[in-house]
């Protein structure tokens, strides 16, 4: 069982997009450059990345957005990946099962 969790978050964590890659969103013509990754709104809601506009960057005066990797039509630019980058994929994916794990566990 531990070795399908672990292929499942590899796989997972391979699709991650890293930070600085720019995006398309379907239905947008604005493109996006992913600074966050599973970020939380006011409802307690997560999603996969938090972006702020491209190339204006981030405006403290103005939220970014909030969206999920079924919302990519189109990566225009993937960002900057080395061994800290593909770890922290891991730890945010195993993070995730944890609270699956542990959502789950809470049922019974």
């Amino acid at each position: 069982m531990e070795e399908k969790k672990f292929a499942h978050l590899r796989e997972e964590a391979k699709k991650m997009l890293p930070l600085g890659s720019v995006v398309l969103l379907k239905g947008q013509v604005k493109k996006y450059m992913i600074c966050g990754r599973k970020q939380k709104d006011e409802n307690g809601d997560i999603y996969d990345y938090y972006g702020c506009e491209f190339p204006e960057g981030l405006d403290l005066e103005e939220d970014g957005i909030l969206f999920d990797a079924g919302h990519v039509a189109m990566v225009l630019f993937l960002g900057y990946q080395d061994m800290s980058e593909i770890h922290q994929r891991f730890v945010l994916m195993q993070d995730l099962i944890d609270q699956v794990d542990q959502a789950k566990g809470g049922e019974a």
